[in-house]
């Protein structure tokens, strides 16, 4: 429990910058949408002017930004690549801190085992996560609630919920890289390198339907915002992935952690 805490602790200060980061981001795109819902059809028609390709590559075909939710879905895009960016980083390092600062040693002599050592770390992320998502959805109620009227709740609190699993799944590939050979790992071009490629392929799974396949390995089509508004619900096969790929995560940095040779 002391490394558990010790853990929460170090990486605090981190959290609160980017909790700050990504509620200040969404807030001042929030900002806009008076502007917007003022004059719903000039908007509209300009985003039919727009290529149906584009269109669909950014989730917006069928947006109609003069609804709250609508807008909300659009710039939650975004939202979710800095969460996606936060969660992988923390992935690559929390486990891998001690070697990095050469402070491995103190670990070394209590006595813990490597399981420990990854539980506490692992519990540690997980809560760290979790703290960011309810700070994300009780600062996003209350701007959306400044904004405009009658907002529905629950499709922000599935929104919020994919936003856990999406960070899950970055957090679970940041684990993997943090387990790559000492002299192979550079925690933040692999991790951000990660995250943008899996983007970029979800771009591209969106704009031809011969590329459809490739939304299975990016994680932020997963959950296509605008359609978790629309339709109210998650697609199964998308929560089997998410599951497999974190379970499957995990439980090879456990048995990677156990193997390698730590340096001290």
């Amino acid at each position: 429990m002391n490394l558990y805490l010790q853990e929460i602790r170090q990486n605090l200060r981190s959290l609160a910058i980017w909790s700050v980061c990504i509620v200040g981001l969404f807030a001042f795109s929030m900002a806009m949408f008076p502007t917007f819902s003022l004059n719903p059809k000039m908007l509209n028609d300009l985003m039919k002017s727009f290529p149906k390709e584009l269109l669909d590559a950014f989730g917006i075909s069928s947006a109609d930004f003069s609804k709250p939710l609508d807008y909300m879905a659009y710039m939650f895009q975004y939202i979710l690549i800095a969460v996606g960016a936060q969660s992988i980083l923390l992935g690559s390092s929390i486990v891998s801190r001690e070697e990095a600062d050469g402070t491995i040693e103190f670990l070394y002599a209590k006595p813990v085992t490597r399981t420990y050592i990854m539980t506490s770390k692992l519990l540690a992320g997980l809560t760290l996560m979790a703290m960011l998502n309810a700070v994300f959805l009780g600062a996003s109620l209350g701007v959306l609630n400044i904004v405009s009227t009658g907002v529905d709740t629950g499709t922000v609190a599935l929104l919020c919920l994919t936003m856990l699993l999406v960070q899950l799944m970055f957090f679970s590939a940041g684990l993997i890289v943090s387990m790559l050979p000492r002299r192979a790992r550079r925690f933040t071009s692999v991790s951000l390198g990660i995250l943008f490629a899996t983007y970029f392929l979800g771009i591209m799974s969106s704009v031809s339907e011969s590329l459809g396949g490739l939304r299975y390995v990016s994680p932020l089509k997963y959950f296509d915002p605008p359609q978790v508004v629309h339709t109210g619900a998650l697609e199964p096969v998308y929560l089997v992935i998410v599951a497999v790929f974190v379970i499957g995560s995990v439980a090879g940095s456990y048995a990677l952690y156990r193997r390698r040779d730590l340096s001290v």
